[in-house]
């Protein structure tokens, strides 16, 4: 390596300065949607065709927002132990806030599992790219000024389009609704739960049978 390069390289190092991983940092909002996407040319086509396209480009920015909000509503449940707590309450006694925390806990218990088993489980379509591939298809055929074989392909690749959608809609529509219920539920216990680090005041002794 030329010397002048390795000292370039040595100093902006330098400057850099070590740099530390953060630790279950906060995930990111998701933006609402509309907002953060540029906009882009529909194409040529029919009605029908068109509104398959907007399907289609819409499938992965969806996915995106609520596999983003899942995974803030799984990390506010971890930094707030929101389920240790209400456990916790729960068990402390038969005073209204004890048993509205007994009668809370059995269903966010089993919303927070259900909502972390669609964040982690295999998707019917790729998460990422949403039906990337597909829809790139499709938009070149939309596009194409092959006439001879256009429509048969035309046709095959609007399948394709139409199957990527139909597969994706279901297993996004479960992560919004388990989204949803999960923050009903998690809004719920923060109503009954003390805030962290405060104790709750001890129940008042039970009176005494006079002599």
């Amino acid at each position: 390596m030329h010397p002048t390069l390795a000292a370039l390289l040595a100093s902006l190092a330098l400057a850099a300065g070590p740099t530390t991983p953060a630790t279950d940092p906060e995930p990111a909002t998701p933006a609402p949607p509309g907002q953060g996407e540029e906009p882009v040319q529909v194409p040529p086509g029919s009605p029908e065709d068109q509104a398959l396209w907007r399907a289609g480009q819409a499938v992965a920015p969806d996915i995106a927002r609520a596999r983003v909000q899942a995974n803030k509503l799984q990390w506010e449940a971890r930094r707030a132990r929101t389920l240790e707590r209400l456990e916790a309450l729960a068990g402390a006694g038969q005073d209204p806030a004890a048993r509205k925390a007994a009668e809370l806990l059995p269903r966010y218990r089993a919303a927070l599992a259900f909502n972390h088993l669609t964040l982690t489980r295999q998707w019917p379509v790729d998460p990422t790219r949403g039906c990337g591939y597909t829809l790139m298809a499709f938009e070149s055929m939309l596009y194409s000024g092959d006439h001879r074989r256009r429509a048969s392909q035309l046709t095959l690749a609007r399948e394709d389009l139409q199957d990527c959608v139909a597969r994706a809609a279901p297993a996004l529509k479960v992560m919004v609704d388990s989204n949803r219920d999960l923050e009903k539920l998690t809004a719920e216990a923060q109503a009954v739960l003390p805030p962290p680090g405060v104790a709750r005041p001890a129940p008042a002794p039970a009176p005494t049978a006079k002599q």
